[in-house]
Formats: C-alpha cells, sequence, structure tokens
C-alpha cells in the first residue's frame, strides 16, 4: 500500500491510496468466487440454471462484479489508511477519483480529522456547591399561590368593598394628557396605567370621583363605575381536587417533590456549567476551522435562523459559541476514549432517553421512532452521550460546601 497524505488544512487530510496488486487480485479472486456461486441460481440465456461457466458469469455480471470491487477496495483503503496513519477521523471521509484496471486500483480521499491535544487534569475538581436563592419550601409556597390564581374566581364589587391590587375595574379617565383620556376603560389595578397611577386610585368604591396629580404635573380625574374581585381559591382539599388529587395534602406533597426536583436540576447545571468552562479553560487547543462553522451553522438553524441572513455581530456571538461546543465535544470524546466507564453504547443510551420519555408520561417507542424518522435521533444520542460524560467528570469531582 502506497499513501501519501498532505494536511493542506488545518485537520484535513488528502490521501492519495495506490494498493498493492497482490491485495487487488485476491479481492477480485473472492468476489468472483462469491459472485460465481450467487450466478448458479441464475438462469443465463443459453444455459441452465447453475450451468453457466465462469467467463459467461464474467461478462454477464461485469457491471456488479466492478461496483463490488471498488466499494471493497475502498473500504479496505480506509482501514489501511487508519492504521497507517492512526488518526481520527471525523464521519467517511469523502471518495474521488476511483481507478480500477485489473490488479491496480487507486483512489482520493479526504479525511476529516480530530485535533491532537493532551488531555489534563480532567478529574478531581474541586466545585462549590451552588447558591440557591430559595428553598424547596419556598418554591412549593409560590407554586401553590399560582394554583391558587389558576383556579381564581371573579365576583362584583359587594356593598363597602373597595379597589385593591389586581382588581379588575370599570373606569373613566380624564386627564390633562388628552392621550390618557378614556371612557369605561376595563382595567387591570396593578398594570402600571400610568406612573403612581394604581396608588392614587386604591381604595375607590363605586360610583366615587378622584382628582389627584402624577408627580409630572399630569392631572387625573378618575370615576369608579364597576369592579370584580379576583377571589384566590382556599388552601384546603377543594384546591387538591381541582388540581387532580385527592386533598391538599397530596397536591402539597407533589408540590413539594417539584420543588425538590428544580433545585436538584439547577444545582446540577450551574456544577456543569462550571466543570465545562474548567474543561475548556484547561484545553485550549485549536477547533478546526470547518467543523466550527457547521456547528454554527447547526445553531442557526436550531434557533430557526440562517445563519447568512443575521449581522455580523450576531454571526460572532454564534460562532463563538459553535468554538466552545466542538471543543468541548473534542475534550469529552478524548475522556471517554481514556476512560471506559465514561463510555455508553447507543443501546444503553437510548434506553436512557427511553427512560425520561416514560417520566414525562409520552410513549418511549413512539418517540424514538419519530425522532428516527426526522433525523433528530443521532442528535439525541450525541447530546446525552456528552450530559453522561459530564455527569461521570461530577463524580469524580469534589463539591466544596
Amino acid at each position: 500500500m502506497l499513501a501519501k497524505v498532505e494536511e493542506k488544512e488545518y485537520c484535513k487530510l488528502h490521501v492519495h491510496y495506490v494498493a498493492e496488486p497482490s491485495n487487488v487480485t485476491n479481492t477480485r479472486e473472492k468476489i468472483l468466487k462469491d459472485i460465481f456461486n450467487e450466478s448458479k441460481k441464475i438462469a443465463f440465456p443459453g444455459f441452465r440454471k447453475g450451468k453457466a461457466p465462469l467467463y459467461i458469469v464474467k461478462v454477464k455480471m461485469k457491471d456488479k462484479i466492478e461496483a463490488l470491487m471498488k466499494r471493497e477496495m475502498v473500504a479496505k483503503a480506509y482501514d489501511e489508511v487508519l492504521f497507517e496513519t492512526k488518526i481520527r477521523p471525523i464521519f467517511y471521509p469523502e471518495v474521488k477519483n476511483v481507478r480500477l484496471l485489473d490488479s491496480q486500483f487507486e483512489c482520493n480521499m479526504i479525511f476529516l480529522k480530530k485535533p491532537d491535544f493532551e488531555l489534563k487534569g480532567y478529574k478531581g475538581f474541586k466545585i462549590p456547591k451552588p447558591h440557591v436563592e430559595k428553598t424547596s419550601e419556598q418554591l412549593t409556597e409560590e407554586l401553590l399561590q399560582t394554583l391558587r390564581g389558576n383556579f381564581s374566581e371573579n365576583k362584583p364589587y359587594q356593598e363597602n368593598e373597595f379597589i385593591q391590587t389586581k382588581d379588575n375595574v370599570v373606569i373613566t379617565v380624564e386627564s390633562s394628557n388628552v392621550d390618557l383620556s378614556k371612557e369605561n376603560f376595563q382595567y387591570n389595578v396593578g398594570a402600571g396605567y400610568y406612573n403612581e397611577f394604581d396608588n392614587n386610585i386604591l381604595g375607590m368604591t363605586i360610583g366615587e370621583v378622584r382628582d389627584f396629580k402624577t408627580p409630572e404635573d399630569v392631572n387625573f380625574k378618575v370615576t369608579l363605575h364597576s369592579g370584580m374581585k379576583n377571589i384566590l381559591c382556599p388552601l384546603d382539599d377543594e384546591l387538591g381536587k381541582r388540581a387532580g388529587f385527592e386533598d391538599f395534602t397530596q397536591l402539597r406533597n407533589h408540590l413539594q417533590t417539584i420543588s425538590n426536583n428544580q433545585i436538584t436540576n439547577y444545582e446540577k447545571q450551574q456544577i456543569m456549567n462550571q466543570l465545562v468552562a474548567r474543561l475548556l479553560d484547561l484545553h485550549k487547543f485549536e477547533a478546526p476551522e470547518w467543523l466550527t462553522n457547521m456547528e454554527a451553522q447547526q445553531i442557526a438553524t436550531q434557533s430557526k435562523q440562517k445563519y447568512s441572513s443575521l449581522t455580523k455581530e450576531d454571526q460572532e456571538v454564534i460562532m463563538k459559541q459553535a468554538n466552545e461546543r466542538v471543543r468541548l465535544s473534542l475534550i469529552l470524546d478524548s475522556i471517554r476514549q481514556t476512560e471506559p466507564e465514561a463510555e455508553f453504547s447507543e443501546r444503553e443510551i437510548i434506553d436512557i432517553f427511553k427512560s425520561y420519555v416514560e417520566k414525562a408520561g409520552k410513549d418511549p417507542d413512539k418517540v424514538v421512532a419519530e425522532a428516527h424518522k426526522t433525523g433528530k435521533l443521532n442528535g439525541i444520542v450525541a447530546s446525552l452521550q456528552h450530559e453522561l460524560t459530564l455527569e461521570w467528570l461530577i463524580d469524580h469531582s469534589e463539591i466544596v460546601e
């Protein structure tokens, strides 16, 4: 085998491959043998099934033999180049100028390869535990208040009731600023119609007229015609039942679990962010431009944008993000090659993905089938592979309180 290798562009290798004649001859003999055995099931014109001689088979199935020869020799060329050069390719190479004549075979291949860099102390990081602003109890209370609002009722003002924040009122507004004047205006108190406007109408009762001036010397005359109180659902078993639970205790326990998961996921994401930042800071190698460009196009597409249509500033932001993603991907890939425990098979990753989907209440087989059909499954597998590698690194780091 003769292979001329030139790195004409960073991490892009141009290879001219010439096979050993004996290799070509041996490959042809094997293919001819397989084709001849296959031909025994075929009745060629002038011959009974399985009785056509080899020279007839070679003539009648010439195109198939040549196609199989080229495919087999290209595969052998790929394996031999990897063995000789020890490169780590990305994707299958582009193959051009394939020439096959008797015992002679040659072709050109363009390999996109991973850059060479040295892995540095990726285990044993000391990472500060992220600060969480709200406790799970506080988050649970916020979720309960949101539910109370979702199941609230609007009731008309009763006698002696007055305007409070979040009430829905019908008012007439007369102002020295003509643009602010409105008749029978439906307004949600607290929406901030104008500076200090809301504070000045709090406490008004039906039929009341109130005059006031704001700090900007804008005069208002407001008449309250009617109002609706937003009555929050009480914190009782009825709220639990409306939300689909047996009672309030079961509802609260469910929301507590959600809050705990939110905090756990937040802490995990913040730790991962710190870990990623340290990995990128430790490994400052140059990412291949062609790979970064591909990733930038992908980021733009995911945002439903066309990269070429973005402003120069937006392109620079996406390109920086793409460069970091590519470098991180290459670092994690090298870690997996070094640490077998951090490597998961595609089958294992798909099973993990299915478990996530099932927990979300969806049909895992249906979701995976749809992802495969739309071409998104490979991206999901790659993303989960990176996440699992980062989780492995977290397990081999020290989280400092």
